[in-house]
């Protein structure tokens, strides 16, 4: 796979870094700020993105934006006294955090402080497994970003991969090349199993230019905003135009 860097959503090091929607709806609105909607397996399905869960990001593109206690006490007072000072303790003895540094995520990954467009999967899962993130804001927890080694020319590009890992025969290749889950039709979403899955080059400009790009971009815009009915579509086209062989 030449088109996608699949890379590694965040650690969190704790299970209190991540709320519900009804847990930040009680937050005060400044210190919502700091948390954004995750990628989890309550969130994608079948090319959609729901915001289930919340995830503690005090990050921006420049890096941390609490830096010290006391930031932390003015800018988020609330979470911090119902969460994060109780705990204190077993969150500083995590593995790379200390006093200077405990309300820190173990692995923030530096490639989600931007938020840019994204497609992005669950770490184990399949062809409904996979979505578009159009404004960068969720971030990938236990899951995977879809870069671009070479930076798309057009949003419809992500509609049209969304389209075609949104189709029943990408399953067929992930059985081929993936690493299927004991106990379930799931497979490793990850850099390791996919890598050498086959899929049209977006930057040939056959593949740019033909019918079925244009096709599958609706097919994934549908999909995004939830039209399931065009999921057999998706398998159809994707067969029709991009492996008629097979």
């Amino acid at each position: 796979m030449d088109i996608f860097n699949v890379k590694q959503g965040i650690r969190l090091g704790s299970s209190l870094f991540k709320i519900t929607h009804n847990e930040l709806n009680n937050l005060p609105l400044n210190e919502r700020a700091y948390f954004r909607p995750a990628i989890d397996n309550d969130s994608v399905k079948n090319g959609q993105l729901s915001e289930r869960n919340f995830i503690w990001y005090p990050y921006d593109v420049n890096g941390l934006v609490i830096a010290t206690e006391e930031e932390l006490i003015a800018k988020a007072p609330q979470y911090y006294q119902s969460t994060l000072l109780p705990n204190k303790a077993v969150l500083k003895e995590r593995a790379r955090k200390d006093l200077n540094n405990w309300w820190c995520l173990s692995e923030h990954r530096a490639w989600l402080r931007s938020t840019e467009p994204r497609l992005v999967s669950t770490e184990f899962g399949r062809s409904d497994s996979f979505a578009f993130d159009k404004s960068g804001h969720f971030v990938v927890e236990r899951g995977n970003g879809w870069i671009p080694k070479k930076d798309f020319s057009s949003i419809d590009d992500y509609y049209f991969y969304l389209a075609i890992f949104s189709s029943r025969f990408f399953d067929n290749l992930l059985s081929i090349y993936s690493k299927q889950l004991a106990g379930g039709n799931w497979f490793d979403l990850g850099k390791k199993y996919t890598d050498e899955i086959p899929i049209p080059n977006i930057n040939d400009i056959e593949v740019k230019s033909s019918k079925g790009y244009h096709k599958l971009v609706q097919v994934g815009l549908e999909l995004s905003i939830g039209n399931l009915h065009v999921k057999s579509i998706a398998d159809e086209f994707t067969v029709k135009y991009f492996y008629p062989e097979v």
